[in-house]
């Protein structure tokens, strides 16, 4: 037990340095812009420039948006994107577009580009994170307390309104969602979107009110509630673990879930290659619920799999 609680003590003091010590940017804001910035740079998200600037307002592009989301996930498949007219090998951005193409971050326009260097539109930005994070459909209806909601294309609404009605846009006050997405516009909603990111091996008895990226395998959770998601990065290779945990979501993109026993709502299998693991001990029975309302377990054709005990399951 002594173990555990001093692994656990030094995740938390590791995320709250991250939060508060502020690197040396000459164009830092203060306060909260300040804060989300500094928490995208130390994730990892985003970087500084060689003039010791961070850019807030600096807007990003669909190559730069690959880069991060990459980044974010630890990814390292890559996609066959030789097909797209747009992209040649040897540019700089080259091995992120491949790897944003394998996530499914990217899928190119009716001409077969990727438009690398053109501007990312907030809307877009969202379709990206939407397709990243799994998030859960929402009803169109969310998007009407914005004034501009009608600027919304019909083809990006329904990823807008995951990202809008799961609570993780950047502003109460207007979409905007044909206008560029600024590096800060950025950091903000990822702020909302992921809380805690786990980069270190152990095992994991508490975590924050909101949702996880983990990015490290030898992860295990024990004995946790929490009615947030649980993502698993595209880089994750070995195994994550939970034990006697309540869960909503569990999304996986890398690596291989083991459930050893608990109670898990929904549970999906998205990434390349990956397994989700259903495990029978002796203390508590695994539940899936499948009422087709409460929750499912799902794997993506062709990419995950999920593995079903050959024993008695009960069904909620």
């Amino acid at each position: 037990m002594k173990k555990v609680l001093i692994t656990v003590l030094t995740v938390a003091m590791a995320f709250l340095m991250s939060v508060s010590a502020f690197a040396a940017f000459s164009d830092m804001p203060e306060g909260f812009d300040g804060e989300v910035l500094q928490k995208a740079v130390d994730n990892g998200l985003i970087a500084g420039f060689e003039d010791g600037t961070v850019q807030p307002a600096t807007k990003i592009t669909r190559a730069q948006m690959a880069t991060i989301m990459s980044r974010a996930m630890r990814a390292q498949e890559k996609a066959d994107i030789t097909a797209f007219t747009d992209v040649k090998e040897g540019e700089w951005y080259y091995d992120a577009m491949a790897q944003a193409v394998s996530m499914g971050a990217f899928k190119g326009d009716d001409q077969s580009r990727l438009n690398p260097n053109n501007t990312i539109t907030r809307q877009e930005a969202f379709i990206v994170l939407s397709r990243i994070f799994d998030l859960p459909e929402q009803n169109s209806s969310v998007l009407d307390k914005y004034a501009d909601a009608s600027s919304v294309a019909s083809w990006a609404k329904k990823e807008v309104s995951a990202v809008v009605g799961g609570g993780y846009a950047d502003s109460d006050a207007s979409l905007r969602p044909l206008d560029a997405m600024t590096r800060l516009e950025f950091a903000k909603v990822m702020d909302k979107l992921v809380t805690l990111y786990i980069d270190k091996e152990g095992e994991y008895t508490s975590l924050p009110e909101g949702n996880v990226l983990v990015r490290a395998e030898g992860v295990n959770f024990k004995g946790i509630t929490s009615s947030k998601a649980i993502f698993i990065g595209d880089g994750v290779k070995g195994n994550i673990e939970f034990t006697d945990c309540v869960m909503e979501r569990i999304i996986i993109r890398g690596g291989r879930g083991v459930l050893n026993s608990g109670t898990y709502t929904n549970v999906r299998a998205i990434g390349n290659g990956t397994q989700m693991e259903l495990k029978q001990t002796p203390s508590k029975l695994v539940k899936i619920y499948e009422d087709g309302t409460t929750g499912k377990f799902f794997a993506q054709s062709g990419k995950g799999v999920i593995i079903l005990p050959q024993i008695e399951v009960e069904i909620q």
